[in-house]
């Protein structure tokens, strides 16, 4: 309960500022949609104005631009953010026939940043927030020239269960991507 009060807190910027440090401001939104019925990722389209650029019954990304997939993107099981500036993806657990019918697990943001200034700007906010929830929970993962990844583990509360979330923070040198995500494949378990 105090990690998700501390998350809560940390989570200041807005996910639609367009400014640098960004990335939290986006994990902390798709942070909230854990656990939902996939359904409800589509009101990224609404609440923030993002284009559903792909879908599957249990997959959804989101872009920020304004270009069509290429047919490469369009085969593929994840999003090649090359083509992007970011990308909001949801996964849901297994699904019936019907498209997103499963409960939210895994939310993923990609955040491509070419700008030194702004890449830097993105690191410290990032590590900052990895900063304040720092303490056993907080591991990390990767540390060489071309990657830096970074875990922390957090529960988050749903029906009146408390499911364990890993958040997980990647930087890759080679395509100056930043990629925070947030997963809980406990919330895919049958009560």
């Amino acid at each position: 309960m105090r990690s998700i009060a501390i998350l809560a807190c940390i989570f200041i910027a807005g996910p639609g500022e367009a400014s640098a440090q960004v990335s939290r401001g986006w994990l902390d939104y798709a942070f909230g949609k854990l656990g939902l019925d996939g359904i409800k990722s589509l009101s990224v389209v609404q609440e923030e104005g993002l284009i559903l650029s792909r879908v599957r019954k249990d997959y959804a990304a989101f872009t920020f631009g304004t270009q069509r997939l290429s047919a490469a993107n369009r085969k593929s099981e994840t999003i090649d953010v090359s083509e992007y500036g970011s990308v909001l993806e949801f996964e849901t657990c297994a699904p019936t026939n019907d498209l997103l019918s499963g409960r939210i697990h895994k939310a993923r943001f990609r955040h491509k940043v070419s700008d030194a200034d702004k890449l830097v700007d993105e690191l410290l906010d990032i590590n900052e927030f990895f900063f304040k929830l720092k303490g056993e929970n907080w591991k990390l993962r990767q540390a060489t020239k071309s990657v830096l990844a970074g875990s922390h583990s957090l529960a988050k509360s749903l029906g009146g269960a408390s499911h364990p979330v890993e958040v997980e923070f990647r930087l890759s040198k080679e395509t100056h991507q930043i990629v925070l995500e947030a997963s809980s494949p406990s919330m895919c378990e049958k009560p």
